[in-house]
């Protein structure tokens, strides 16, 4: 039986990293002439850390408030808080998802975040719009 979960588990494991540079690389093209070191990103002389949230395509991502973001898969009608703070600056970049990311106003209200938009004290958006927010960003 272990012979079987450690070669899944190296996978998994280079998976992980091969994503995480990549990511990291795409930051780093992205913002060429900003600096950027140790996953911290200086725009307009504010240092903003910078946080990946790894999902799936179909995910959903919903900011309930300062303190989390939820991520739902539809399809196995599970939801998943994951802990942040929005109100320090901190930038959140979502991979993979397709649809957008949507903010709730009360318990009855939602609303879609625009590209660039600041929620609270910091910015959550996908990878796909990482290129077009830098121009607002900066």
């Amino acid at each position: 039986m272990i012979y079987y979960i450690i070669p899944f588990a190296a996978i998994f494991l280079l998976f992980k990293a091969i994503v995480y540079y990549m990511t990291k690389r795409l930051l780093i093209e992205t913002f060429q002439g900003q600096y950027i070191s140790n996953k911290e990103v200086v725009i307009g002389g504010k240092k903003y850390h910078v946080h990946f949230i790894s999902c799936s395509k179909h995910d959903q991502i919903r900011i309930n408030s300062f303190a989390f973001i939820e991520i739902i898969t539809p399809k196995q009608n599970k939801h998943q808080l994951i802990p942040v703070n929005l109100k320090s600056h901190n930038i959140y970049i979502t991979s993979n998802t397709t649809s957008n990311i949507r903010r709730v106003i009360n318990e009855n209200e939602e609303i879609f975040l625009a590209c660039g938009e600041k929620v609270f004290q910091s910015y959550v958006m996908k990878r796909e719009q990482l290129q077009t927010c830098k121009e607002q960003l900066i």
